[in-house]
C-alpha cells in the first residue's frame, strides 16, 4: 500500500515539474537551454507582430441611391362596374369586349317605350292644363274666377311638369353612356336579358395610367413627400416604371406603424393591368460620390464599427460610422476617404500598426 501512494506521488510531482518547465520557458519563447526560440517564417523578434495577407480595395466614388424595398398591387387609375340606375330588359349593347370607348359612348340601351309612350301622355295632359291655367289667369285679372281656381290650375302644371322631368330622367337612364374613357371587360349579359340595379353588365377601367398603393414604416416618415421618385417591377416586366408619389394618408396605422402613400406610375401601353402584384422602390436620395466598401471590411463590435485601412504596408484601424446596408456593399458616411485604401478580406487577425502583404488578385 505504501509503495502505490509513493507511486503516485512520484507521477504528480513529474506532472506539475513538467507544467513549470513549460510555462515558465516555452512561454517566454526559451527552449530548455535559456537559448532563444528559432522564429518562423515572416516572424520578427519575440513579441513582434507577424506580416499579414490581405486583399484590399481602393475606395472610388460611386453613385449610391438611398431606397427602400415594398409590396404592392395595382389600382386603375378610374375604375367602375357597369350597372343599371333602372330595371329593364336589354335593346342594345354598344360595346366590344375588351375595346376601348371613349367617354359619352353608349355601352347599354334598355327597352323604354314604355316610358315614351308615358312621356307623351302625360306631355299632352301638361299641354291642356298650361290652356286651362293660361285662361283661367286671364279670368282673374277680370274678376271673373276667384284666385283658388287659378292657384289649382298653375300647381296642376306643376306637377304635370315634374312627371315629364321625371321620365325625361328615367329615359335617359335607359341609356348607359361611359362616364370616362377606357378600356371595357366582358359582357354579362345579352340582348333580351332583364336586368336590375344588381345586375353587373361589364367593367370599365381607365389604365393609361396606374395608381398603387403601399404601405411605408413610420421610422421613414421623414423621407416620405408628394412627388417622390419610385420604381415599379410587375406583371414579369423586365424593365422598372417610374412613378412619384401623389399623395399620403395623414395618420399612422397604430396596429401596423406604417404609413400609407398612393404613387401614379404611366402605362401607356397598357401592357401592366390593375390587380397585378408590384414591387415599389422608393428612392429616397442619390449620391453619385458616395464610399461604398464591401460588407467583409467591417468588424462590427458592442458600440462601434472599425475597419482597416493601408498606409504604405502598414495597417491602419479606423472606426467608421455606417449608413444604409445594400446586400454586399455598406455606405460609409465618416472615417474613410476617397483613394484610400480598405483591407476587404484578412482583417480578422490584424492589429493596428501590423505589417500586410497585398494578395495578388
Amino acid at each position: 500500500m505504501r509503495g502505490v501512494r509513493r507511486l503516485f506521488i512520484i507521477v504528480v510531482f513529474l506532472f506539475f515539474a513538467g507544467a513549470g518547465w513549460y510555462f515558465f520557458f516555452a512561454r517566454e519563447g526559451g527552449t530548455g537551454t535559456g537559448s532563444p526560440a528559432t522564429a518562423g517564417p515572416g516572424a520578427g523578434r519575440a513579441g513582434a507582430p507577424s506580416e499579414v495577407v490581405v486583399r484590399t480595395e481602393v475606395v472610388e466614388p460611386q453613385r449610391f441611391e438611398r431606397s427602400l424595398r415594398l409590396n404592392g398591387t395595382l389600382l386603375a387609375r378610374e375604375g367602375i362596374e357597369v350597372r343599371s340606375e333602372i330595371s329593364g330588359v336589354v335593346r342594345e349593347v354598344g360595346f366590344r369586349e375588351g375595346g376601348f370607348v371613349e367617354e359619352g359612348t353608349l355601352l347599354l340601351r334598355l327597352d323604354d317605350r314604355e316610358l315614351q309612350a308615358e312621356l307623351r301622355a302625360v306631355k299632352a295632359e301638361l299641354a291642356l292644363a298650361e290652356r286651362n291655367e293660361e285662361r283661367l289667369g286671364e279670368l282673374r285679372e277680370r274678376g271673373a274666377t276667384s284666385q283658388r281656381d287659378y292657384d289649382e290650375a298653375l300647381s296642376r302644371v306643376n306637377v304635370l311638369r315634374a312627371r315629364v322631368e321625371l321620365l325625361e330622367t328615367r329615359i335617359s337612364k335607359s341609356a348607359i353612356r361611359a362616364p370616362f374613357s377606357g378600356i371595357v371587360g366582358l359582357r354579362r349579359v345579352s340582348r333580351g336579358d332583364f336586368v336590375t340595379s344588381q345586375d353587373v353588365i361589364t367593367v370599365l377601367k381607365d389604365i393609361d395610367e396606374l395608381k398603387v398603393d403601399f404601405s411605408v414604416p413610420e421610422r421613414h416618415q421623414g423621407d416620405l413627400r408628394e412627388g417622390l421618385a419610385i420604381r415599379v417591377t410587375a406583371g414579369g416586366l423586365t424593365e422598372p416604371r417610374e412613378g412619384a408619389i401623389q399623395a399620403i394618408e395623414p395618420r399612422v396605422d397604430p396596429a401596423t406603424r406604417t404609413i400609407t402613400a398612393r404613387a401614379v406610375v404611366e402605362n401607356e401601353d397598357r401592357r401592366l393591368l390593375p390587380g397585378n402584384f408590384a414591387v415599389i422602390e422608393l428612392v429616397f436620395a442619390v449620391n453619385d460620390d458616395a464610399v461604398l466598401v464591401p460588407a467583409t471590411a467591417l468588424r462590427p463590435g458592442l458600440r462601434e464599427t472599425r475597419l482597416f485601412v493601408v498606409k504604405g504596408d502598414k495597417a491602419e484601424e479606423r472606426v467608421v460610422r455606417i449608413g444604409t446596408r445594400l446586400e454586399r456593399h455598406v455606405e460609409i458616411l465618416e472615417g474613410v476617404d476617397m483613394g484610400e485604401e480598405v483591407v476587404v478580406r484578412g482583417a480578422e487577425a490584424l492589429r493596428s500598426g501590423q505589417s500586410v502583404r497585398r494578395q495578388e488578385s
